[in-house]
C-alpha cells in the first residue's frame, strides 16, 4: 500500500529530477550556442584577414548531377579575377571601391534562389554605397526547363534599364514560368511589349547566360543559389542575419 509520505516523496524525486533535467538542457543549448557564437566570429576575422578560402556550406539549394570533373580547387586570386570579368547586372560602387563584392548565381526557378533574392536586394539597398552586389545565372535546364529564357528575358528588360524590376518581378512569382508568362511580365514591368519580344525571340542574349553558367561549372559549382563573398564561397540559401553581420564586420 502507498502511503502519503510515500508519494510525496516520490513526486519530490520526480520534480527534482524535472528540475535538473531542464537545467541540462539549457546549459546544453547555451554550449551550443557559444560554440556557434565563437566559430561564426573566427570565420569573420579569417575572412578579413585572407586565410579561410570556403565558408560552410548552407543546406537550402537545389542541385543536380555530379561534379562532372569540375569540382578542382582554383585559386582564390583565380576565382576572384574571373568573378570580376564576369558580365553580370550589379549594384553598388566600383570593384575597386568596394569593402566587399557579394556575387550571387541564381535560377529563376529555384524556390531557395528565390528567397535568396530577397535577401540579395534588401542587403544592397542597405549596403549599396559600400557594397558591391553582383547577379550572375546558372540555370538548372535539366529541372527547370524555363530558366535560361527567363535568365534571357531579364537581360532583355536590362536593355530597357529595368533589369532589377523584372528580376523582383520573377523571382516574386507564385506561378509556372512560361514565355506567355515572361511576356506578361515585361507588360507588368512596364516595358516596350514588342521590343522585348523581338529581343527574347532573338536569343541575343543566349551566349551570356551560357557563359555564366560555364563560369559556375569552372568554379564547381553544383547547385544553386550559389554566393562568392570576396571570392570566399557559401553554397546554399544564406540567412539574412548571417550575411547582414558578414558584411558588418568586413565593413568595419
Amino acid at each position: 500500500m502507498e502511503t502519503r509520505n510515500g508519494l510525496t516523496s516520490r513526486g519530490q524525486v520526480i520534480g527534482r529530477g524535472l528540475v535538473v533535467l531542464g537545467w541540462t538542457v539549457f546549459l546544453l543549448a547555451l554550449t551550443l550556442v557559444l560554440i556557434l557564437g565563437v566559430k561564426a566570429f573566427g570565420y569573420y576575422r579569417q575572412i578579413r584577414s585572407g586565410d579561410l578560402v570556403e565558408l560552410p556550406q548552407y543546406g537550402n539549394r537545389l542541385s543536380v548531377g555530379s561534379d562532372g570533373g569540375n569540382s578542382q580547387t582554383v585559386a582564390l586570386k583565380e576565382i576572384e579575377d574571373l568573378l570580376n570579368s564576369a558580365d553580370g547586372p550589379a549594384i553598388g560602387p566600383s570593384i575597386d571601391g568596394a569593402f566587399a563584392t557579394v556575387v550571387m548565381f541564381g535560377d529563376f526557378e529555384c524556390p531557395f534562389s528565390r528567397d535568396s533574392s530577397t535577401v540579395f536586394r534588401r542587403l544592397s539597398v542597405r549596403y549599396g554605397d559600400q557594397v558591391r552586389f553582383v547577379y550572375l545565372d546558372f540555370p538548372l535546364s535539366s529541372i527547370h526547363p524555363f530558366a535560361a529564357l527567363s535568365a534571357e528575358a531579364a537581360e532583355c528588360a536590362g536593355e530597357q534599364l529595368r533589369y532589377w524590376e523584372y528580376f523582383d518581378r520573377l523571382y516574386g512569382n507564385s506561378s509556372t514560368l512560361s514565355q506567355a508568362v515572361l511576356l506578361q511580365y515585361a507588360r507588368e514591368t512596364g516595358l516596350d511589349s514588342e521590343q522585348f519580344e523581338r529581343c527574347l525571340d532573338s536569343g541575343r542574349f543566349a551566349e551570356k547566360v551560357e557563359a555564366d553558367r560555364s563560369l559556375a561549372e569552372r568554379l564547381g559549382l553544383k547547385g544553386t543559389p550559389s554566393f562568392f563573398i570576396n571570392g570566399r564561397r557559401i553554397e546554399g540559401a544564406i540567412p539574412e542575419q548571417d550575411l547582414d553581420r558578414l558584411l558588418q564586420k568586413m565593413i568595419n
